[in-house]
């Protein structure tokens, strides 16, 4: 996964490139823009929406749609010079549109968390994005101020990873995970989670083994 400095490096790209655009270049370099711009923007959209910022989305959504190689809008030069200055005045400012915010910061640490446990943790990733952002203000920010977090995201790791392990819908049958789903990896998670947790200091160890014995009771109880 991209650190939040990393993301940033295209949408610079994007605005170089429609700044030389303002030029007289050869035929060939606007064929290759609209394939940049167009790809760069669905990439700044998708971070928008993932940001919870839905305007954005929508501008860069409509960037996409202008520059598409596929279906090509064809303006006069004197239309996509001022068209290519505004829309490179907008990759320029995505530092600023999509400012760092405790939603943004606790992106990163499911980025780490991706990392960490592979492809498997998007099935538990989806939930919690859902919950951070319901959550994107009071609590989140409460979290931030009180340097905590990391400790609120992990806390929804483990409860989201620990729902859904015992819900019964990964069992072979009951009591047993099946070994060929996601449940043992979700059970995984859930100890990793609660492991993150006592390293951080938010919960110690005896309370932590209680939590992992609970689990495995739930589990043997239900399917």
């Amino acid at each position: 996964m991209m650190k939040i400095g990393e993301r940033l490096i295209p949408p610079l790209v994007a605005a170089i490139m429609l700044f030389l655009a303002m030029a007289d270049l050869p035929y060939g370099y606007y064929q290759i823009l609209r394939w940049v711009i167009c790809g760069i923007a669905v990439y700044v959209a998708y971070m928008a929406y993932r940001w919870g910022k839905i305007w954005a989305t929508w501008v860069f959504g409509l960037i996409a749609v202008l520059f598409n190689p596929l279906i090509p809008v064809h303006l006069t030069k004197e239309i996509w010079r001022p068209i290519n200055f505004v829309c490179a005045c907008l990759f320029v400012s995505i530092p600023l549109i999509l400012k760092y915010s405790p939603l943004t910061e606790a992106f990163e640490i499911l980025d780490e968390a991706t990392d960490k446990f592979g492809a498997d943790f998007n099935l538990i990733r989806q939930r919690i994005e859902g919950i951070l952002r319901s959550n994107a203000g009071q609590s989140l920010a409460m979290a931030k101020k009180s340097h905590k977090l990391r400790e609120y995201v992990y806390s929804q790791i483990a409860n989201v990873a620990g729902d859904m392990a015992e819900s019964g819908q990964y069992h072979l049958y009951r009591g047993i995970l099946n070994s060929m789903g996601p449940g043992p990896k979700l059970l995984g998670v859930f100890d990793a989670a609660i492991d993150e947790l006592v390293r951080l200091g938010s919960i110690d160890a005896v309370y932590a083994q209680e939590q992992k014995k609970a689990i495995r009771d739930n589990i043997k109880g239900v399917g």
